[in-house]
Formats: structure tokens, C-alpha cells, sequence
């Protein structure tokens, strides 16, 4: 003889899904308040979850002035710290496109994701400008 048991299962109510990242990040701005998001092990750096969404904000509007919106490419050559998250979320915000770039790429491999990737712009850390520096004249002599 054998049993079986039915158990009813009611379902699970999850809070409605965000629209954007943009909305994530103001959401949890909201939520978290400035409890800490980002807590730094090389440096100290406290970023609280109010401070990420306003810095995102500031930096999509910095972007937008500077002519990148809904569709643009734009690569982004940053090591991982704050900078490379909040300018990630201000991508997202304006409706961007993001392609990341690794930092150890050489001229010839960041000329290539350049050219291949259709980016616009480039936001780049002062540690891979070395890189750009030896492709830039080229790059923009055949964009013109």
C-alpha cells in the first residue's frame, strides 16, 4: 500500500520587478537609505545605497551633456572601484549601451574593441591611458 500526500503550496509574493536599473538603484536608495552598499578593503571607501543613486544620477547628466543617450556606445576602460559601477548605473539610466574594456588590453586589442564595438565614447581610468594615447591619432583620423 502505498500514500501519497498532496500539500498545497501558496504561491510566493515577490515585490514588482523594476522597470530599469535605474529604478533598482532608486528603489534600493529608498529602501536602504545610507546603509552601506560599498565598503572598500584597499582604500576604506564607504558608498551608501543613497550615495551610489546620487552619484549615478550626477553622472548620467554629466554624460547626457556631453552628448551620449539612448542607444549610444559607449566603452568603458575602468579597474573594479566605485567609479566603474556608478558609471555602469548612469549608462543604464540614459539608455546606453555599455562595453566593457579590459584594463590589461594592449593599444591593438583596445583599438580593435573600439572600431568593433561602434563606441562613441570612451570612459577610461588614467592607468589605461597609455593605451589609448598610442591608438587615438589613428583612431580619429579614420573616424573624420
Amino acid at each position: 500500500m502505498t500514500s501519497t500526500s498532496t500539500t498545497r503550496t501558496t504561491p510566493l509574493q515577490l515585490p514588482p520587478t523594476p522597470g530599469s536599473l535605474g529604478e533598482l538603484v532608486d528603489q534600493a536608495a529608498q529602501k536602504f537609505g545610507d546603509a552601506p552598499l560599498w565598503i572598500s578593503i584597499d582604500d576604506g571607501t564607504h558608498i551608501s545605497h543613497a550615495e551610489l543613486g546620487a552619484l549615478t544620477r550626477k553622472c548620467a547628466n554629466a554624460l547626457r551633456t556631453r552628448g551620449v543617450g539612448h542607444g549610444t556606445h559607449v566603452a568603458v576602460m575602468l579597474p573594479s572601484v566605485p567609479a566603474y559601477a556608478i558609471t555602469w548605473f548612469a549608462l543604464a539610466r540614459l539608455g546606453a549601451i555599455m562595453i566593457p574594456v579590459n584594463t590589461q588590453y594592449k593599444p591593438g586589442d583596445l583599438a580593435y574593441v573600439l572600431r568593433d564595438s561602434d563606441a562613441r565614447f570612451l570612459v577610461i581610468d588614467e592607468s589605461c591611458m597609455a593605451s589609448f594615447a598610442a591608438i587615438e591619432e589613428r583612431l580619429f583620423r579614420r573616424r573624420m
